[in-house]
């Protein structure tokens, strides 16, 4: 019977090849959500009011340090506090305070892991009787 190292062969690849895989250090910390509500309860968020952009963290080190950008530009640094209900998440805090209407990019960052928000200011009104009814935007 003649014997085949192929099979052999194919073993010894599959198994290399899932062992960065197995060998990998698991995640320390993630942000897992991002969210912006008003300054003020009752009040909109947006250019008169001001923001809080709100992060959520999840893992081992969900207590590091978090920076949140807006549109590249640092706004601000938050330590998480541990959340109360789930004890392997954090929750962090930045007050922000847009300057004008629009969209707006948001990043959490804590260690080498991010999320990514993209948050729109709407005018509250508009020009003339129609203002607000109107859809804005361009065709083309």
């Amino acid at each position: 019977m003649k014997r085949s190292t192929f099979g052999g062969l194919a073993v010894t690849v599959a198994a290399a090849a899932a062992l960065p895989v197995l060998l990998a250090p698991p995640a320390t910390a993630d942000v897992e959500t991002i969210r912006v509500d008003a300054r003020v309860s009752g009040e909109t968020c947006g250019k008169s009011g001001g923001c809080v952009i709100r992060v959520r963290t999840v893992g081992k080190n969900r207590l590091d340090e978090v920076a949140v950008t807006v549109n590249g530009q640092i706004v601000g640094y938050a330590w998480p506090q541990q959340d109360q209900w789930d004890a392997n998440r954090g929750s962090a805090e930045v007050v922000w305070n847009p300057n004008d209407y629009g969209s707006y990019h948001i990043t959490a960052k804590q260690g080498t892991t991010s999320g990514v928000l993209t948050w729109d200011i709407k005018s509250p009104g508009g020009t003339g009787s129609f203002g607000g009814l109107l859809p804005s935007g361009s065709a083309g």
